[in-house]
């Protein structure tokens, strides 16, 4: 069993930097992303709290680079760990990534550029929420 989520970890982060090198340099096919998003749903699956928030922060960086492929699966994913996620960090990160997906409108200006700063894309997604129920009340 630990075999296998090592290799699940390896295939999910060289999925993850050859999705970012190809979204830079070509288009790719929907097979491939099929295959990453199945890779990343698999991976926030797993017992080891610091892969599924990297597989979170991933989907962030998915949706930025792929507007327009569908999200309803990851989705999914995200709604049952922001439920059953073993942490408080997991559970919160799982739902604030789920309303980006979401709701792209209210994100569109921020770009995921720094993909050594997760927390700073969750703490600008977070302080988006919280302005807009500052400014509907």
């Amino acid at each position: 069993m630990k075999n296998m989520k090592t290799k699940i970890t390896a295939l999910f982060i060289l999925i993850a930097v050859t999705l970012n090198v190809s979204a830079q340099e070509y288009s790719v096919s929907d097979n491939f992303l099929n295959r990453a998003e199945k890779n990343f749903i698999a991976t926030m699956d797993s017992d080891v709290n610091s892969l599924v928030e990297s597989a979170i922060f991933n989907m962030l960086i998915f949706k930025d680079r792929f507007p327009k492929w569908n999200f309803e699966n990851i989705e999914n994913a995200l709604n049952t760990l922001a439920v059953k996620g073993n942490s408080l960090s997991i559970r919160y990160k799982a739902q604030l990534a789920g309303i980006f997906i979401r709701y792209p409108e209210m994100f569109s200006n921020i770009k995921i550029t720094d993909k050594d700063n997760p927390a700073k894309y969750f703490r600008l997604i977070s302080e988006r929420l919280n302005n807009r129920i500052i400014a509907a009340n």
